[in-house]
């Protein structure tokens, strides 16, 4: 008997609580026992059926994107930053099936944000990381930039006021109470092996102002919003929008940012802010998060939930 596809065996695995077809493998697999049986053949290797099943599963995976590929993608980034860079362990993409993650909403959103151009990207982000934790993931990049990658074009660097990451006082204050408020943003919530740290899935937009992926003149309140566009694009009602679903976690923005640090790529938000999940101050102050290149910080600061510019806004989470 031949043995088990690999890729079959992780699907199985990952995904054992959801159904899963690999890009239609068994139905290739059908298609070619039927032309056997009408076309007998004695030079047919028996291996043909299992080779023609690896093929379609590796097609599979590319067309499936995130519900398969995307996502193990998704996971080797986070394991590289938070597992080699952080000491933070990343949970298994079976966790965060058994914990309800819906890969094929993400999948649909994914796909339609890269049909528009706006560059999705998938994140497995910890929601509730301690602070000192971020700075000293941060710091770490910053030293492992200086050694790898000393030309590069998005260098962090060591300010007096943070290394790589700067967070304004007020924020800092709040940090706690911003990290409870993230644990209970949409999705499901996959809690990691010390129990502690919560992870979240989530499919956000990474294009530019100009390119559509930051919906600008988008209040933190809603109060004033541009986001019905992008809403329309990615399939989700835009009278369903709260302060609570249209706006990431601090912690998955800089989870954005610092895997686009370790792949050399253009930060997000050279020029313009995103609003960050949570309120403090009573619910009249918001995070809002950038990439200050001149100071080579990634930089967290916050502003009224009711301000609306042409600077700052919104990018519209898909959560898993």
């Amino acid at each position: 008997m031949a043995s088990p596809n690999p890729e079959q065996e992780q699907l199985s695995k990952a995904f054992s609580d959801q159904p899963v077809d690999l890009y239609g493998t068994a139905e290739l697999r059908a298609q070619l026992e039927r032309i056997r049986d009408q076309n007998p053949s004695p030079e047919a290797p028996e291996a043909a059926p299992d080779q023609l099943g690896d093929l379609a599963a590796q097609a599979g995976a590319e067309v499936l994107g995130t519900s398969w590929e995307t996502a193990q993608e998704a996971h080797a980034a986070a394991t590289e930053l938070f597992s080699r860079h952080g000491g933070v362990p990343v949970p298994e993409l079976g966790e965060f099936a058994s914990a309800g993650v819906e890969f094929a909403r993400l999948k649909d959103s994914y796909e339609a944000m890269e049909a528009a151009g706006l560059r999705p990207e998938f994140i497995l982000a910890p929601v509730n990381l301690h602070l000192q934790v971020w700075q000293d993931i941060y710091s770490g990049l910053r030293e492992w930039q200086d050694q790898n990658r000393p030309s590069s074009a998005f260098r962090l660097k060591n300010q007096s006021d943070g290394d790589g990451l700067w967070v304004n006082d007020a924020v800092k204050n709040n940090w706690l109470s911003l990290s409870d408020q993230a644990f209970n943003t949409p999705g499901a919530t996959t809690m990691g092996s010390d129990g502690v740290v919560a992870w979240k899935a989530l499919v956000v937009p990474a294009a530019s102002k100009a390119e559509g992926g930051l919906a600008v003149n988008t209040s933190y309140d809603l109060s004033a919003t541009t986001l019905d566009a992008q809403a329309a694009t990615i399939g989700v009602d835009p009278s369903s929008l709260t302060p609570e679903n249209a706006h990431m976690p601090i912690g998955a923005y800089l989870t954005l940012q610092a895997e686009h640090i370790l792949q050399d790529e253009p930060l997000l938000d050279s020029d313009t802010w995103t609003w960050n999940a949570g309120t403090y101050d009573s619910g009249s102050r918001a995070p809002a998060s950038c990439w200050y290149s001149d100071y080579g910080q990634v930089r967290v600061n916050s502003g009224s939930v009711g301000n609306s510019d042409a600077v700052i806004g919104a990018r519209l989470p898909v959560w898993g």
